[in-house]
């Protein structure tokens, strides 16, 4: 990714939401995102798989990594299901991980709460968030703050981590729809569709701000 966005301080990505059993839509989003020449790498926010099985996630690697443009991988609750959480970590590495390009930070973080047998790490999230960073800083995660796996205590510890320490955006998947908000605090999120609806989130960074649009593929 960084080698793809280069020195850009101003660059552009796709959030693609939910492939499921879907690889022949996704294989189209893909193809699309690839065919566009500003847009540097996609991000696909978890539910990579339906069952969480070995030969799903081989079918969604074989269809998202079989090319050029660059892609990162979140872990879903589909993904962990059954073996799920390991093998996506043999496959793509941890499911808690975060990087730097083009001037922003992307922190990538599993809040997988129902079918997850591994603890939600809310204090690395934390310890992400209170670093300084001098650029926008971009959150990724599948659950959506309104879904009813993040009732209670988990959505308490999320919206204080951010009230604390705001993000400029939050992207995640799950919903299967398109829908905007804003967390206590002003980190304003949105959704990415799933692949079935034949869109994905345009997402632009410049160093003062994050904007996003939803993209129909024809």
């Amino acid at each position: 990714v960084r080698q793809a966005i280069g020195s850009d301080s101003t660059f552009r990505f796709a959030v693609v939401g939910d492939p499921q059993l879907y690889y022949g839509e996704l294989d189209e989003i893909m193809d699309a995102v690839e065919a566009r020449d500003d847009l540097h790498f996609a991000l696909v926010v978890g539910d990579l798989t339906d069952q969480g099985l070995a030969q799903e996630f081989q079918w969604y690697a074989d269809v998202a990594y079989g090319r050029d443009l660059p892609v990162v991988s979140l872990i879903g609750n589909h993904d962990h299901l059954g073996s799920g959480r390991i093998i996506y970590q043999e496959m793509f590495g941890e499911r808690n991980f975060s990087f730097m390009a083009g001037g922003a930070r992307f922190i990538c973080f599993d809040n997988v709460e129902f079918e997850s047998d591994a603890p939600v790490r809310y204090d690395w999230l934390s310890a992400q968030l209170e670093q300084p960073f001098d650029g926008p800083t971009l959150l990724f995660m599948h659950i959506h703050p309104t879904d009813v796996q993040l009732v209670g205590a988990p959505l308490a510890q999320l919206q204080a981590i951010l009230f604390a320490h705001p993000a400029d955006a939050a992207f995640m998947g799950h919903l299967h729809g398109y829908a905007v908000s804003e967390l206590p605090g002003g980190t304003p999120w949105a959704t990415a569709p799933w692949v079935r609806a034949d869109a994905y989130l345009e997402v632009e960074v410049r160093p003062d701000t994050v904007f996003h649009q939803l993209v129909h593929v024809p």
